[in-house]
């Protein structure tokens, strides 16, 4: 009896819960993949719409406001920039992207002036949102016959309900030596440890899988993507962190997550450890 309790503590990371909207409660758990957690009990495939839904979920809803979304589109903004910053080496004009998981379309609708561009969304409003501005964008990777040179997952991987399914379809969808390019929160960064289960990162239900870098380096090269090379992602931490002060409904929330904000990238300079990396893997 003892022996299954220990297994048990062994495998769970932290319980947490959905601050966005319901109050349910889950674990953090780690799955059979090395280095990487799953979001446990995980909701049925049909029910994970509806915690999509909130007012509050901001990458969903362009038009909401308030002065979190204020911050979080004033940061959206910088990164977008920073985002074709990072891409610009491995691509050509008019070379064919795909933005997986593209939101209401913001980074889409930059990459449009440059390259030939496609988005899958599974949201409807999201993705009704990009059909508005007139941007290539469709719910599933399966209706798209092109291949891409560079497919992007900026915090997306971490929503879907199967990943190994999903990786497997990108495979289909880029030819060798094309790029994907994955951002993801850091469950072994500082701002994680610091605030356990009050870390905005985990962001459950709608974030199904969790990552450590060794965790998706080793999950991609088993499936046949080699690994090239990863950047931090500093303006996460400030905002992470400021959302899960929020989360303790700490008063001065927004100098308290700017503050240890930027003490996690500190941190994470000598640790390596940041809030959130973005990783490059080339086809095979």
């Amino acid at each position: 009896m003892s022996t299954v309790n220990i297994k048990k503590k062994k495998k769970r990371v932290c319980t947490t819960k959905d601050y966005l909207g319901s109050n349910e409660k889950f674990e953090i758990v780690w799955s059979k993949y090395k280095g990487i957690a799953k979001t446990h009990p995980k909701p049925l495939k049909n029910n994970l719409k509806g915690y999509y839904n909130s007012e509050n979920y901001i990458s969903h809803n362009p038009k909401a406001i308030g002065f979190i979304s204020l911050i979080y589109l004033a940061i959206r903004s910088l990164m977008n920039r920073n985002k074709l910053k990072m891409i610009k080496p491995f691509l050509s004009k008019n070379d064919k992207v795909l933005d997986f998981g593209s939101g209401s379309g913001s980074f889409l609708y930059k990459l449009n002036f440059k390259y030939e561009s496609y988005g899958v969304e599974p949201n409807d409003f999201a993705r009704s949102t990009s059909l508005a501005k007139g941007l290539r964008v469709v719910s599933a990777m399966k209706e798209y016959k092109e291949k891409f040179k560079m497919i992007f997952l900026w915090h997306s991987l971490e929503h879907v309900y199967d990943i190994n399914k999903t990786i497997n379809e990108f495979s289909q969808k880029i030819n060798s030596k094309s790029i994907l390019v994955i951002a993801l929160p850091n469950i072994r960064s500082f701002d994680a440890k610091k605030y356990k289960s009050f870390w905005a990162g985990y962001d459950v239900p709608r974030h199904l899988w969790h990552f450590t870098e060794e965790g998706i380096i080793d999950f991609l090269e088993k499936k046949k993507f080699k690994f090239i090379k990863k950047r931090p992602l500093f303006w996460d931490a400030i905002y992470i962190s400021y959302l899960s002060e929020k989360y303790r409904k700490s008063k001065f929330s927004l100098i308290k997550g700017a503050f240890w904000g930027i003490i996690s990238n500190l941190t994470a300079i000598k640790t390596g450890e940041f809030s959130s990396k973005v990783y490059f893997f080339r086809k095979s």
